[in-house]
């Protein structure tokens, strides 16, 4: 994934208000995952909105990719996400 798609902000229809972070209405989770290298990397799915934050978070350290912490728990209850 270019830097510059990492810049991105979230789409029109994103529903968690965090980057690579969507409910499943089959399973009724919410389900992490972030593109390493054109590769979609599932994270986990979670009953709370804040454990898939903070998955995805780790998984963005763990990566070392670009903008970790861009979902910041504390932002995304109040319905933001701003970029660092």
């Amino acid at each position: 994934m270019s830097c510059n798609m990492r810049n991105t902000g979230n789409r029109k229809d994103n529903s968690s208000g965090a980057k690579g972070i969507y409910w499943n209405k089959k399973d009724k989770k919410w389900m992490a995952r972030i593109n390493i290298n054109n590769k979609i990397k599932y994270i986990g799915s979670y009953n709370d909105l804040n454990e898939a934050v903070l998955a995805r978070s780790s998984a963005e350290q763990y990566f070392n990719w670009a903008d970790y912490g861009l979902n910041d728990p504390a932002l995304i209850q109040k319905g933001r996400c701003y970029f660092a």
